[in-house]
């Protein structure tokens, strides 16, 4: 059955069986109450029913074998995917959303109080600074190459 797609159907067959596992992994994550880095900023509210994280590993399980099949049979390759330029991608758009978001950024959304640029700026800058960090971190050499 692969030749039932041509190279760029398979390709968007890729992307979309990728990010459904994603999610699957995400709604699992969101199942079990855990604490996690977005606890600062996120507060999940207990609301889901009881037992509901053991009641759907069924359904993820049942999921994910049938997104493999699916994959096997329409001749969807494992995307081999780079950890480091995977990590590199999301810190340089962390960086640049802080970036944009520093008092000069703001404009774009109406008067921007003189005190941003002296109150909130430096704390994003700690911000980029510790991103920087890890990037910097990401580029030594030693690195694992597959």
């Amino acid at each position: 059955m692969p030749d039932i797609l041509n190279e760029n159907q398979r390709r968007h067959f890729s992307v979309l069986l990728t990010m459904l596992a994603q999610s699957a992994t995400r709604v699992e994550d969101l199942a079990v109450a855990r604490t996690s880095a977005e606890s600062a900023v996120v507060e999940f509210i207990e609301d889901l029913p009881e037992g509901f994280a053991q009641r759907i590993e069924p359904h993820v399980r049942s999921l994910r074998d049938a997104l493999a099949r699916l994959a096997r049979e329409l001749g969807v390759q494992p995307k081999r995917q780079s950890r480091r330029n995977s990590i590199r991608a999301l810190l340089v758009t962390e960086i640049v959303r802080l970036e944009d978001s520093m008092a000069r950024g703001l404009r774009g959304y109406g008067t921007v109080d003189p005190r941003v640029q002296e109150v909130v700026d430096p704390k994003l800058n700690v911000l980029i600074h510790e991103l920087q960090a890890i990037r910097r971190l990401l580029e030594e050499r030693g690195a694992k190459i597959e």
